[in-house]
């Protein structure tokens, strides 16, 4: 099975940002910060977490881990948009083949091979199949370039199912 995708900026800018998501310490991570963030704000005089004061500090820990979220996603776009390397190998026309092997990525610049073994997770969010490899390098693939829901789901079958095994 074989499918050719041509990414974009907008495409590569929304892959990174869930993948920092996606990524199972990066939520950790964004969390403990936003406690440490949230308590280092606190007055010392109103350690007694109670009532008023709990709900205060609950909804400083929300607006700090939304606030690291939007930062990522802001990085992530200005990354995107400044760095004129990717037009080699990450903006532009990619090949996905499922073989026997493993799966095959294919650029103008690049053919990495990975085998089911590499490959541990595969997700669906926001108009993207995302491909995790070795932990925390991910490929996506945009689902607006299957001809049909139908190619779309076939292809996702045919990847948990030889990841799963």
């Amino acid at each position: 099975m074989e499918l050719k995708i041509d990414l974009n900026r907008k495409d590569v800018i929304i892959i990174n940002w869930l993948a920092t998501i996606l990524t199972p310490i990066n939520p950790i991570l964004f969390l403990a910060f936003a406690i440490f963030f949230a308590y280092s704000g606190i007055d010392l005089s109103m350690l007694e977490l109670t009532g008023f004061n709990f709900l205060v500090f609950i909804i400083n820990i929300l607006i700090y881990f939304v606030s690291m979220l939007l930062f990522v996603f802001g990085w992530s776009a200005i990354f995107c948009l400044l760095n004129p390397k990717l037009r080699k190998g990450v903006i532009g026309e990619h090949i996905f083949q499922i073989t026997d092997s493993g799966l095959i990525e294919s650029t103008d610049y690049n053919r990495t091979e990975y085998s089911w073994s590499s490959l541990d997770k595969v997700k669906s969010a926001l108009g993207l199949i995302l491909i995790r490899v070795a932990g925390n390098q991910w490929h996506g693939i945009p689902t607006r370039f299957f001809p049909s829901n139908n190619e779309r789901d076939s292809f996702l079958d045919e990847l948990n199912k030889r990841i799963l095994v």
